[in-house]
């Protein structure tokens, strides 16, 4: 029998197809009736009860869909933890776990957990190829973890070039990021790359209203994407005129930096070095910083201060004008995505990006040094 994603040979008793991870169809044998049986009031019964067994056993067997979202039984089930022999579009990361009742008393407390979480993640990879260069951008940019084990050489290193010449621009903003992870999407995950400044990683008492907590601070890829680079070429040379000219499948990274720039230009205003560890000391502070990320206020600053400086300097134009130089996705009402889609086009070009994206990323700058 052949697997009808990817045509590879599969047992007839196999439920998925262990080399792309796609569930397999169910195979009825016929049964060839010479007469008829006695007691069929009988027989029928068990039938049905057998007919009702394998119906629930498919049901709750499709929630575990490793098409959809990998996780630790599909591996159990074969004896093994090497990703390529389900999917090479899926990572066996799992990025979202979390722990209460473990005890953390200070912030290197809190990092030891984050990175034993990832060393335990990584031991999933089986033969990691790439794991001297994790551990090479997590020294270099000060990131606590990096999970991107079923990446290539080449892959690799092009995501690194991201975060090096953003660091190169602005020094002065390593040390905020907890991670960098592939991960499996859910069905409501259809980004390439994300930012997540706030992930309650660890809550001690096991409950979300009290603290302490552990806090990821992550930005997560797309394994959909980031595994399958046709794909990712693909989605984004469909989408030429909506990103800022010039935008690539690595770049893209570099915009999600620029919300990660911005949330760090805004724990800065707050005085925050870390929010790695929560407490009552910090609370106050933090959580004025979750209520500024939820509606919006600071990003509205900086885009009406560039704005403002962009006025002064050139013509008038409207807001939404304003947003439109940079790109179609920039004109948005959530400020912080203008915010990153200018940063974006800095990253590309420099000194030769819209002028709306020079006076945003001005302004970031004068924040970020503050």
């Amino acid at each position: 029998m052949n697997c009808k994603h990817c045509k590879s040979i599969v047992n007839l008793k196999d439920i998925y197809c262990f080399k792309c991870g796609t569930r397999l169809k169910e195979i009825k044998k016929e049964t060839k009736i010479n007469h008829i049986l006695p007691y069929t009031g009988i027989l029928f019964s068990v039938f049905s009860i057998f007919i009702v067994i394998i119906f629930i056993y498919l049901t709750v067997s499709s929630n575990n869909n490793p098409t959809v979202y990998f996780n630790d039984t599909i591996f159990e089930a074969k004896g093994t933890t090497d990703p390529s022999l389900f999917s090479y579009y899926s990572t066996s990361i799992i990025y979202d776990n979390k722990y209460n009742f473990k005890r953390v008393s200070n912030i290197d407390e809190a990092k030891e957990y984050i990175i034993k979480e990832s060393q335990k993640q990584r031991k999933k990879c089986g033969n990691n190829l790439i794991e001297k260069s994790e551990k090479n951008i997590q020294e270099k940019y000060e990131i606590d973890a990096v999970n991107l084990c079923e990446f290539n050489t080449k892959t690799i290193e092009n995501v690194e070039k991201v975060f090096s010449k953003t660091f190169e621009i602005f020094p002065n903003t390593k040390g905020y990021m907890t991670n960098i992870t592939l991960i499996n999407p859910s069905n409501e995950d259809n980004f390439l790359a994300s930012f997540k400044p706030i992930f309650q990683f660890i809550n001690e008492k096991g409950n979300i209203k009290i603290f302490p907590w552990v806090i990821k601070t992550q930005m997560l890829l797309n394994s959909n994407y980031y595994l399958n680079e046709e794909y990712l070429n693909t989605t984004i040379n469909s989408s030429v005129g909506w990103f800022v000219d010039g935008a690539n499948s690595y770049s893209i990274i570099s915009h999600e930096l620029g919300h990660y720039l911005s949330f760090v230009a805004l724990l800065k205003k707050y005085n925050i070095k870390s929010i790695e560890f929560v407490n009552s000391k910090n609370l106050d502070s933090i959580l004025s910083v979750n209520s500024e990320l939820e509606n919006g206020t600071f990003s509205e600053e900086i885009i009406t201060e560039a704005y403002n400086n962009y006025i002064t300097k050139y013509d008038f134009i409207s807001l939404n004008e304003f947003q439109g130089t940079i790109s179609e996705y920039a004109r948005n009402e959530i400020y912080d995505e203008t915010i990153a889609e200018a940063y974006h086009d800095y990253y590309l070009h420099q000194e030769n990006a819209n002028k709306a994206s020079l006076e945003i990323v001005n302004v970031l700058k004068e924040r970020l040094n503050k």
